[in-house]
C-alpha cells in the first residue's frame, strides 16, 4: 500500500517525468552521431512534453472537480453531477498519459545498435 501511495505521489508530482529526462540525457549523451542525437533529442522533449500536458490537465480537472464539487453541495446540488464527470475527466487523461507512454509506446532502457 506504501508503494502504490508512493507512486501516486510521484506521478502527481511529475517527478516521475523527471526521472525519465535523466534517463534520456544519458541515452543522448551515449550518442556519437550529431543528428541522430538531435532528432533523438527532440523526439523526448516532446514526449516529456506531452506528458506534462496530460498530466498538468489532469490535475486541474480532479482539483477543479473537487473545488466546484464541494462549492456545488452547498449552492446548487444539481451541478454536483458536472463536477463528477470533470473529475471523471481528470482521471481519464491520467488514464491517457499511462496508456500512451508507459504501455503503447515506452521509453527505450538503453539506445539500439
Amino acid at each position: 500500500m506504501t508503494n502504490f501511495l508512493k507512486e501516486i505521489g510521484k506521478r502527481v508530482s511529475l517527478y516521475d517525468i523527471i526521472e525519465e529526462a535523466k534517463e534520456t540525457d544519458a541515452i543522448l549523451n551515449s550518442i556519437d552521431n550529431e543528428p541522430e542525437k538531435q532528432v533523438l533529442g527532440f523526439q523526448y522533449l516532446t514526449r516529456h512534453a506531452c506528458r506534462v500536458m496530460f498530466r498538468v490537465a489532469g490535475n486541474l480537472e480532479v482539483a477543479l472537480a473537487g473545488y466546484f464539487g464541494y462549492t456545488a453541495e452547498s449552492v446548487d446540488p444539481e451541478q454536483i453531477k458536472m463536477c463528477v464527470l470533470l473529475g471523471a475527466g481528470g482521471v481519464l487523461t491520467y488514464l491517457a498519459d499511462y496508456a500512451l507512454f508507459d504501455k503503447m509506446t515506452p521509453l527505450p532502457s538503453k539506445k539500439k545498435d
